[in-house]
Parts: structure tokens; sequence; C-alpha cells
């Protein structure tokens, strides 16, 4: 049976938006790979630095470059080695509460899950986050996702798997930032050694890949008639 030009359009439809559906489907839970811009994605309230290009140095950076990691991304494991992490500055008494690190995901995604290694330095794991809350950026404020979460401090060995921080409620944002950071005690500083995050692009974004599939199939659809 042929099928009237009339009737091809919605036809089309159809396709283009299961095309956009089945890309939906397959990016979810895709990392996000942040390591080529993370000297700019990247940001904190502070850093741990014996100087700049002393190569003593906790940058922000290094919690999302795949510094110190073995592995092909987004699945390595983390070594022990110093100063592949991100660290803030030192508080003497103790007191990061301030203290936060950021990450711009260059664009609007929902957020299912974050993998996190957390501070794993020889010696120093007690520097790892342990209390903490997530927040999203509304494109005026900071609001909070998730308060009061808890983290395992990392083992202190060189094939540290890390853990899934899951997002029950998935965040939808451009950025995100772990805040009101608690360590496990140690006075040099709160850190955390590697985050990726998983998620899909917004919505109105596959929206409009859908549009533009379909505006395709409509202009060839037009010269085919022709």
């Amino acid at each position: 049976m042929r099928l009237h030009p009339s009737s091809m359009i919605p036809a089309a439809a159809v396709v283009a938006f299961a095309l956009v559906a089945g890309q939906a489907a397959s990016l979810y839970a895709e990392a996000i790979d942040l390591r080529a811009v993370a000297a700019t994605a990247v940001t904190a309230s502070s850093y741990y630095s014996e100087g700049p290009g002393s190569g003593a140095e906790g940058l922000p950076r290094q919690a999302s470059d795949w510094s110190g990691m073995t592995g092909a991304f987004p699945n390595g494991v983390a070594s022990t080695g110093w100063y592949t992490s991100w660290a803030s500055e030192y508080h003497d008494p103790p007191d990061f509460l301030h203290e936060w690190i950021e990450w711009d995901l260059g664009g609007t995604y929902t957020l299912s899950k974050a993998h996190v290694w957390n501070f794993n330095e020889d010696g120093y794991t007690t520097q790892g986050i342990k209390k903490l809350d997530i927040q999203k950026w509304t494109g005026a404020a900071w609001e909070n996702a998730y308060t009061g979460l808890t983290w395992s401090e990392a083992p202190n060995t060189g094939d540290y798997a890390g853990f899934d921080q899951e997002f029950s409620t998935p965040i939808t944002t451009s950025k995100i930032r772990f805040a009101n950071l608690v360590n496990y005690g140690n006075i040099y500083g709160a850190g955390v050694g590697e985050v990726v995050f998983y998620g899909v692009p917004e919505p109105g974004t596959l929206v409009l890949l859908g549009m533009a599939g379909l505006g395709l199939l409509a202009y060839a659809w037009r010269r085919r008639r022709s």
C-alpha cells in the first residue's frame, strides 16, 4: 500500500520525535566531560597553595580534570598521589562551612547523579568531605537541592573506585555547587578528589533538536513533490 503524500508529514513527525526520545534515553546517565574546560568550569571559595606554580596546590580544576586517576574516563580509580585533588585553604581552628566548590556545566542539564572520589591523598583522607549541601543555580541565586548529605571517607588506597551520589529528585541546572562543607576533622582544609556528573540536556534542547529534524523532513518531502 502506497502512502498518500498528505500522510507523510504526520508519519515523519512520529519518526522524528521517536528519534528524539531515543536520543534522550541513550543520553540518560551519560557522563558530562569537563576535563578540557576544568580550568575555567570549576571554581571554589579558596584553594590550598604553597605558592603559584609550585606544584603544591589543591586547585579547583583538579576535581574534574582526571588528574591522579587511572583508567579510561569516566570509570577510573583514584591514586593516593598528592596535589591531584581540590583542597580548600588551611583553617585554624577548623571552619570550613563557608567553603564551596562549583561547576559550570556549559549548558542546562537534568542531572541524575554524581560519581564522587573523595579526598584520597596519602595520609590526608580526613580532609575529605563528610557532610555537605548540594545547591543548584536558578539563574538568579543558589538554591538548596539536597541538604545534610553524608559521604564516606576515602580508603587511602591506590584502587579507590569512588561512589555514586544519586539524585532521587533530578537536579535541573546549568551550575552546581557543593557547599557548607564539613570534613573528617583535619585542620588543613576540606577537599574532594574527582567528581563526574551524569545527566541529559534540558528538555527544551531536545525539543529544538526534534523541531530541526521535522524541518529537514518537511523540506525533503516538498522537494520530492516538486
